[in-house]
């Protein structure tokens, strides 16, 4: 009975020398763990940080609004260039007109391309222009097919010299994308008067405008 009743006790005795002898053996790495854990709480605030907005998010709005401003001003400078050269247009040279025309049209002030248009034919020389966006001024300012064919056909014969079939095509092309077949014909049936001859790329986009609008019957 008393035997029984030691063993215990001796157990009891040696659970508290076990783990003091565990814990003298590990101070080294309990201390180094202590100092990890402070390091952190003294770097980062607290062991569980709130989460941060996305970077990303800000960012691009920052970059959206810069784009904005970016459009801004170059809508602002096309207006003040058109608005300058409005009120001088009969006194321009030719190359400041061709440049007007383009920042208007740019700009969408059709207007504006037609009054260019007006004062370029003044001058001997051919302006330097995109005869399809000439072409689309005189569309959304109302000019109906026969008025825009016979605008063409004056500029063409004036500029005979230097205007060729590709010209022509790439007006019929502008034409094609935007299903216009009865301007396009009216312009083909004024090629012999001009002395031009209709080449492979002018039949083609003949025949994928009409194709495409369902005119066989021209």
């Amino acid at each position: 009975m008393n035997v029984t009743s030691a063993a215990p006790a001796s157990w009891g005795a040696m659970i508290p020398s076990e783990l003091g002898a565990l814990i003298v053996a590990t101070r080294t790495e309990l201390f180094l763990f202590f100092v990890a854990v402070a390091a952190y709480l003294l770097l980062f605030g607290n062991a569980n940080p709130k989460r941060s907005r996305i970077p990303g998010k800000s960012a691009k709005g920052k970059l959206g609004k810069v784009k904005d401003d970016d459009d801004d001003d170059v809508r602002r400078r096309q207006r003040q260039a058109a608005t300058v050269s409005s009120q001088n247009l009969e006194a321009s040279t030719l190359e400041d007109l061709e440049k007007t025309t383009q920042v208007a049209f740019e700009g969408g002030d059709h207007r504006m391309v037609m009054r260019c248009w007006l004062a370029m034919k003044k001058f001997r020389d051919a302006p330097a222009v995109s005869l399809p966006n000439i072409v689309e001024s005189m569309q959304r300012t109302k000019k109906d097919s026969k008025a825009i064919a016979a605008e063409l056909l004056d500029f063409f014969t004036k500029h005979q010299s230097e205007c060729h079939i590709k010209i022509v095509n790439d007006l019929l092309d502008s034409l094609a994308r935007r299903l216009d077949t009865d301007l396009a014909q009216q312009i083909v049936n004024q090629l012999p008067t001009l002395g031009m001859r209709p080449d492979s790329r002018t039949y083609e986009l003949l025949l994928t405008t009409h194709f495409t609008t369902r005119s066989f019957g021209e």
